[in-house]
């Protein structure tokens, strides 16, 4: 539901097999959201975001810390955007 969400109100598939940023930066806020915050197995994660192995998961992590890390400015802008839009849903959904 979270993941569905997030793609309408930005309006593309955040799951589509796609590599560009607009894509990979979007999953790794969910990941890192999901992953942190949850009690959702890596396994549901994955499913999830349409990726195909769990392993992907902490490569995802790593990245977003790293993106943060070094105040990457179009990361800092979709992490933003798409942290704005959890808190949205979790407060809508009594999560």
């Amino acid at each position: 539901m979270l993941v569905s969400y997030i793609s309408k109100n930005v309006g593309y598939d955040v799951t589509a097999n796609n590599r560009r940023g607009k894509y990979t930066f979007v999953r790794y806020v969910i990941a890192n959201y999901l992953l942190s915050n949850t009690n959702d197995s890596k396994e549901n994660i994955v499913s999830y975001l349409g990726i195909s192995h769990h392993s992907t998961i902490y490569n995802m992590i790593l990245k977003h810390n790293n993106l943060l890390s070094t105040n990457d400015a179009e990361y800092i802008i979709y992490n933003d955007r798409i942290s704005k839009l959890i808190k949205e849903f979790t407060s809508n959904n009594n999560l």
